[in-house]
């Protein structure tokens, strides 16, 4: 006959592999934060303090949960189109009050040596120059955005829409007016 040599499993043991568990996760999670906190440090090496570096973890983390939530991203979206929105209109006001801001010249029907004279004069620049088939003579200002008249900042870009001589092509509709049958010849 054989005998058992090994004991019943008691229940002090239960509880040992319960506690080494317990201090297993609470190791994993001083650990895991501190390596965290020191990534972070080597990422960014200036920024002194844990708080710094753990709130740079936080935005990373809620950036990430924006990214991969279609109803955040919109509601970011929002957000932002809401400031801006609010910034152009601040800048509307501000500009409106403004005495000195520059105001778009008119230069429609100019040709564009002169525009570009009255545009530098007020202190703006000159951005891009288009040219469009128009029957007003090559070089002739057809349009300026932003429009004349407009008060804007210093230094703003004038884009110039110029005439480039060719007549447009002919856009009647043949339809509405067809062109008579030609005869027949007996």
């Amino acid at each position: 006959m054989t005998r058992n040599t090994s004991s019943p499993p008691s229940a002090t043991s239960g509880k040992t592999w319960l506690i080494r568990g317990a201090v297993a996760i609470v190791a994993g999670l001083i650990i895991g934060a501190i390596s965290g906190v020191a990534s972070v440090q080597r990422i960014e090496p200036g920024r002194p303090g844990q708080a710094d570096s753990l709130e740079l973890m936080l935005d990373s983390i809620r950036q990430q949960n924006t990214a991969q939530n279609p109803r955040e991203q919109r509601r970011a979206a929002d957000s932002a189109d809401a400031d801006q929105r609010a910034q152009r209109i601040a800048d509307s006001v501000a500009l409106a009050n403004d005495p000195d801001a520059p105001v778009i010249p008119n230069v429609v029907s100019l040709e564009e040596g002169a525009a570009r004279t009255a545009i530098e004069s007020a202190g703006l620049t000159i951005g891009t120059v288009q040219f469009r088939a128009a029957s007003a003579a090559a070089g002739v200002v057809l349009a300026t955005t932003p429009a004349a008249g407009r008060k804007v900042r210093a230094g703003t870009a004038v884009n110039l829409v110029l005439s480039d001589g060719r007549t447009p092509p002919d856009t009647t509709d043949t339809l509405s007016h067809p062109s008579p049958a030609p005869s027949r010849l007996p």
